[in-house]
């Protein structure tokens, strides 16, 4: 079995092969401690997921060969287990609490396969500046993208974004940078941000730049 679409984890076997594993449901979570997915490599919880003991003991389980994770969740508890388990990680989403900084450190620092992020950031998550810093100090050599959701308005401004592709040009190697910004508003309504944005672009620093506009209505 390649990949599993599941609603009630209770009707899982204690040991199964598949790479992929989409819950959508909070039903026998509890039931997932006690298995073992020996070929996982994508799990996500889109919306509902298990109290973190229980998904501590299924990565420390599974996690060796995970590449994708989602979680709708900021427990520090759970994203230092992804640090330290999940050794092949390429793709995660997950939220960062602002005063946790050295937990995505951690994160960058030991998954040393990791490609892209995506978050969020409102109030009592880490801030657009602080994230953008982090990840141009301390991301792996083959991260190139973050996609970041933002539910107010940017409080990146002109200094923050030069300041960021300044660094990104400086590594070493350096990978084209792509920046999906998602929010009620863009980047753009913010005088200069854009003009920061073309000259890195001209400069084959960014692949990618995209706004995705959103509305509550």
């Amino acid at each position: 079995m390649s990949k599993l679409y599941i609603n009630n984890p209770q009707l899982v076997s204690t040991s199964i092969t598949l790479s992929s594993y989409i819950i959508d449901c909070f039903v026998g979570f509890n039931k997932l401690q006690y298995i073992t997915f020996s070929q996982l490599q994508i799990l996500k919880f889109p919306y509902e997921y298990p109290e973190d003991d229980v998904l501590i003991k299924l990565l420390e389980n599974s996690g060796k060969n995970l590449k994708e994770f989602y979680i709708n969740s900021s427990s520090n508890l759970i994203l230092l287990t992804v640090a330290e388990f999940c050794p092949n990680l390429k793709s995660l989403y997950a939220l960062f609490n602002y005063d946790k900084i050295e937990t995505l450190k951690a994160i960058l620092n030991n998954c040393q396969q990791l490609e892209s992020i995506e978050t969020r950031y409102y109030f009592s998550l880490l801030s657009e500046r602080e994230l953008l810093g982090t990840l141009a100090k301390y991301s792996p050599k083959d991260f190139y993208r973050l996609k970041l959701t933002n539910y107010s308005d940017s409080h990146l401004v002109p200094g923050d974004l030069e300041e960021f592709f300044t660094n990104w040009k400086n590594r070493v190697p350096q990978r084209p940078f792509s920046f999906i910004n998602k929010g009620l508003f863009g980047l753009e309504n913010r005088e200069g941000n854009m003009r920061v944005i073309e000259k890195y672009k001209k400069l084959g620093i960014i692949k990618k730049f995209e706004t995705i506009l959103i509305t509550l209505y």
